[in-house]
């Protein structure tokens, strides 16, 4: 395998993971309003406790998806220095 397939490939594979963390970073704080919207309407602590859980979650993805984000931007300007022109 030549060298650049392989750098190609790890391309491929950091944006398969930038791409799950950035949608899921995306619905996630929709998910945590809506539970604490209906804590607020309900009161019922189960909401707060799901609210909590996914803070935690969303914090854990803001983690990964900034780095593999950063990553794949200096992946994408090094592999294909075309779509970095103006």
């Amino acid at each position: 395998m030549d060298d650049l397939l392989l750098a190609r490939s790890l391309f491929g594979t950091t944006m398969a993971f930038h791409i799950i963390y950035a949608t899921i970073g995306v619905e996630l704080p929709l998910m945590i309003l809506a539970a604490e919207l209906l804590y607020q309407k309900t009161k019922d602590q189960d909401y707060v406790v799901m609210a909590k859980r996914w803070t935690k979650a969303f914090a854990v993805l803001l983690g990964v998806g900034i780095p593999t984000g950063t990553i794949a931007g200096v992946q994408l300007s090094l592999l294909w220095p075309g779509f970095m022109e103006e």
